[in-house]
C-alpha cells in the first residue's frame, strides 16, 4: 500500500505530493509546522497521538503570527489528522507533520493558504517512550 498525504483536504499518494515553485513558503519560509507523535499499540491494535489538542492549538496560533486562514476548525483539523493516521493504516510508531504554508500567489495581491498531514514512520533508533499517555488520543 503506498503511503498518503493530505494535501488541501484532498489524499494524495506520498510521491505526488508536491508544491509549485512558486509557492511563497518554498521562498521566504512563510510556514508553520508541528511534529506529533504517534504510537502503535499491540495489544489494543491502534494508534495513540500524543498531545493531538495542544498541537492543533498551537499550530494554529502560530498560524496567527503569519495571517495564515484555512477553511478547517481546529477541531476538523485535528481529526483531519487522526483520519490521515487512519488512512495509512501504519501498525508502527509514527511521527505525524501537520504543515500550514503559503502557497503560490496567483497575483501580486493575493496568496493562498495550503495544509498538508503528513505521517512517516519513526526510525527504530529513536526513543519511543513518554512519560505521559493521559492526553493521548486514540486512532
Amino acid at each position: 500500500m503506498s503511503r498518503k498525504v493530505l494535501m488541501n483536504g484532498a489524499y494524495v499518494a506520498w510521491s505526488d505530493a508536491t508544491v509549485h515553485i512558486s509557492t511563497h513558503a518554498l521562498h521566504y519560509g512563510t510556514a508553520v509546522f508541528e511534529g506529533i507523535r504517534a504510537y502503535y499499540n499491540d495489544e489494543a491494535g491502534q494508534s495513540f497521538i500524543v498531545r493531538l489538542t495542544e498541537h492543533v492549538e498551537r499550530l494554529y496560533r502560530n498560524m496567527r503570527v503569519l495571517r495564515l486562514n484555512i477553511p478547517l476548525t481546529k477541531q476538523e483539523f485535528a481529526n483531519a489528522i487522526v483520519d490521515v493516521v487512519r488512512q495509512n493504516a501504519l501498525k508502527e510508531d509514527v511521527y505525524i507533520r501537520p504543515i500550514v504554508y503559503w502557497g503560490p500567489a496567483p497575483s501580486a495581491c493575493t496568496r493562498t493558504a495550503g495544509q498538508t498531514i503528513m505521517p512517516s514512520t519513526l526510525n527504530r533508533w529513536a526513543s519511543t517512550s513518554t512519560t505521559s499517555t493521559r492526553a493521548s488520543r486514540s486512532v
